[in-house]
């Protein structure tokens, strides 16, 4: 009997906790996530600790039980679709292929990235700063990042930061890569412009370096789907990648394209897929 009461007490004071930190409002439009996955969006009316109503977009009044709901987030008019869809948000916006920009990784989540050649992991800090690890499959390189975020308007946002990189257990060799990112759009839609300097040292032989640009975007075609593309250019080569990113969850996607080289006049395709999976922490 104790125990009982000990667990409707824990229960009762989570739910409580959760309506102060989600007050009703009805001004502002929400995500209500069930425990079972489904969406309802619309605007909080009450929330007490023991049930939610929410004034759905479709026009009915719903109440929910509160211990069926799992998160609810502010979402903006831009999430939504002219006919009153939620297209939801990219929750791997900040990354296209291997290049960053100037949207933020929101804190608390954090997300790995498997490529075929190894993994990358990003971390946020706060909602300014991330780091990230990335090495390949045989732990030969390792490489971490650090990139600080901030907006200048709603939908224009910045980054600087960098790359350091060095071999572990073959040859002695190391990179370094500053850069800085301005990104025009939103978590959904952006096209994003980036440049740096990478400089690459070897032992005994020296360093040499070389700098770089990119331009690369993103276009969320359903709330499934997303289009994605990146790229690096330099004065000897250009790299190029279109990919397609589908998004199971919300914590789980999964991306596929190829890759185009241009150097010496000639353009051709590389002739491996690229496959990514991205899945949070």
């Amino acid at each position: 009997m104790n125990q009982l009461i000990i667990i409707c007490s824990f229960i009762f004071s989570f739910n409580l906790g959760f309506s102060q930190i989600f007050p009703a409002d009805s001004t502002k439009l929400v995500c209500v996530t069930l425990n079972d996955g489904t969406k309802i969006i619309g605007k909080v009316t009450q929330n007490n600790e023991r049930e939610l109503t929410v004034s759905s977009t479709d026009g009915r009044r719903q109440i929910i039980p509160q211990f069926f709901v799992k998160t609810i987030s502010e979402i903006n008019e831009s999430d939504m679709s002219k006919n009153g869809k939620y297209l939801g948000k990219d929750n791997y916006c900040t990354r296209y292929f291997l290049t960053t920009n100037g949207l933020p990784i929101e804190k608390g989540k954090n997300y790995i990235q498997w490529n075929l050649f190894g993994p990358d992991i990003q971390f946020s800090v706060s909602d300014h700063f991330g780091v990230g690890i990335m090495t390949s499959w045989i732990g030969n390189p390792v490489v971490g990042s650090f990139k600080y975020s901030n907006k200048i308007s709603k939908n224009v946002h910045y980054a600087i930061g960098g790359l350091v990189g060095t071999t572990t257990w073959v040859g002695r060799a190391g990179l370094a890569l500053p850069f800085a990112a301005l990104t025009f759009g939103n978590g959904r839609n952006n096209i994003n412009f980036s440049s740096g300097y990478g400089a690459v040292w070897t032992g005994g032989f020296g360093s040499q370096g070389t700098a770089l640009f990119s331009i690369a975007g993103m276009a969320k075609l359903s709330n499934k789907l997303s289009f994605v593309f990146d790229s690096f250019i330099t004065k000897e080569f250009g790299f190029f990648t279109p990919n397609l990113r589908y998004h199971f969850t919300e914590t789980n996607a999964f991306q596929f394209g190829f890759a185009f080289l241009q150097a010496e006049g000639e353009f051709q395709q590389i002739p491996f897929p690229i496959c990514q999976w991205y899945r949070r922490l």
